[in-house]
């Protein structure tokens, strides 16, 4: 390399160590670091970089502080606190945050220091630094909710009387702190209000009862209908023209105050009647069977509604929304449907029809699947059932019966008679008094 190169190198080289500056990197320490009451707070810089390095502290929203000191001190109150330390040397710059507690205070508001029974008391926690709480409310309830809901002390095992409510910040570690206030629990009014009527019909009144442990004058609220007072306050007679909840609003001497309501529900004109309902909601109407079938009479059913039943047959339940019949000749059935306001008649008419026969199956399979297992008698207008026989190959009865509901089931004995050909005879008195008869053949599958 020659001499001139070599001093280009050199100028170049210092040129450069001139104006290049290493990265800052902004950090420092504090102490104490943690603190339950007002301290003097020293804070000392920790930050790494070259050149003349100035600092600029933050000491929360409005202490400013620049300085070519490396550490500060400072009085630091009870509470939060945002530190920020800015260091640069002209060029490059860095800073670094943290936050310190002092302290903590434990602080709550409540309206008034008497209260009412039933009366909910608001709580605002003030405190600071309350990173855990615990509320004790002088009976044997408790929360650890920062911010509790509303109390009141009626609460089966409380009475009236002193109570103290109690709120630790911090219970557990460092920085507790504890905030008591009594308060004086007084009793609050009894009440009640009854209605005579809690459903009268449209245009109808009804009167309201109220007694009371206080001596004031009720204070009524209502928004509909009429009150007359006429005969006594604690008396009203109403006339509602439709649903409408009553509302007493009670104040004793210590000016606790007690709500109590009464409902009442009016039926208006204009409702159809359980008589005069839509089609869809009646579920019956005339029908035709053959002679000693049965039908049901099925019909709108409310909690409310009354019914009483009228014909020239005897029924099983006279007051009941459905009947289950086996005219003999056509019939027709009244109900009377009624509440409170309303009643109307509903006739159903059910045609008798006058057929009889008598028929038999011609093969059964008694393997005990459900299906086609027991061998019925069969026809339409059957009275009774005089004689169902069945006699196997070589003339024995292996079954007899004169019930019309029962059937042979392939037994006989408790055994399970062969597949074969039975003979039958069957015996039978109609509706119209006349004797019919049937004797054949059925076949027994297995």
């Amino acid at each position: 390399m020659t001499i001139r190169k070599s001093l280009i190198l050199i100028l170049l080289l210092t040129f450069l160590s001139v104006h290049v500056y290493s990265q800052i990197t902004a950090s420092f320490t504090k102490s104490p670091i943690i603190a339950c009451s007002p301290q003097t707070l020293l804070l000392k810089s920790t930050s790494i970089g070259t050149g003349s390095l100035t600092y600029k502290w933050f000491l929360g929203k409005e202490d400013t502080i620049q300085t070519l000191n490396d550490s500060i001190s400072f009085n630091v109150p009870i509470g939060k606190h945002v530190i920020k330390l800015l260091v640069t040397n002209g060029v490059e710059k860095d800073s670094a945050t943290d936050i310190i507690t002092i302290g903590a205070f434990a602080s709550f508001s409540i309206p008034d220091s008497v209260v009412c029974l039933k009366q909910n008391i608001v709580i605002t926690n003030k405190s600071i630094n309350d990173t855990t709480v615990w509320w004790s409310y002088g009976d044997i309830r408790s929360t650890n909710d920062p911010s509790p809901a509303p109390y009141n002390y009626n609460f089966p095992g409380n009475d009236t009387g002193w109570y103290t409510i109690r709120l630790i910040v911090n219970p557990v570690g460092a920085c507790k702190d504890t905030a008591i206030k009594k308060v004086h629990v007084i009793n609050t009014p009894t009440a009640k209000l009854v209605v005579d009527n809690d459903s009268i019909c449209a245009g109808s009144s009804t009167m309201l009862h109220l007694t009371t442990s206080t001596s004031e004058f009720p204070n009524w609220q209502y928004q509909s209908g009429t009150l007359d007072f006429k005969g006594d306050y604690y008396n009203p007679m109403v006339y509602p023209k439709k649903k409408y909840t009553y509302s007493v609003r009670l104040k004793d001497d210590g000016g606790c105050t007690l709500d109590v309501f009464a409902t009442i529900n009016v039926v208006p004109a204009d409702t159809p009647t359980y008589s005069q309902m839509n089609p869809e909601n009646i579920n019956l109407s005339d029908t035709t069977v053959i002679i000693g079938n049965e039908v049901q009479l099925d019909i709108f059913s409310t909690e409310t509604a009354k019914y009483v039943w009228t014909s020239n047959v005897d029924l099983t339940c006279m007051d009941c929304p459905t009947q289950i019949v086996r005219p003999l000749k056509t019939t027709t059935y009244q109900v009377t449907v009624s509440d409170f306001c309303f009643s109307n008649n509903h006739f159903f008419t059910v045609n008798v029809e006058e057929k009889f026969s008598l028929s038999m199956p011609k093969a059964f399979t008694p393997n005990g699947d459900g299906i086609n297992d027991i061998l019925p008698v069969q026809g339409w207008g059957i009275k009774q059932l005089m004689d169902f026989s069945i006699f196997d190959r070589w003339g024995s009865r292996v079954y007899q019966s004169s019930d019309i509901n029962a059937g042979w089931d392939g037994h006989y004995n408790g055994k399970l008679q062969p597949a074969d050909n039975y003979t039958y005879f069957v015996k039978i008195l109609t509706y119209g008094e006349k004797e019919m008869y049937k004797e054949g053949s059925i076949t027994l599958i297995r």
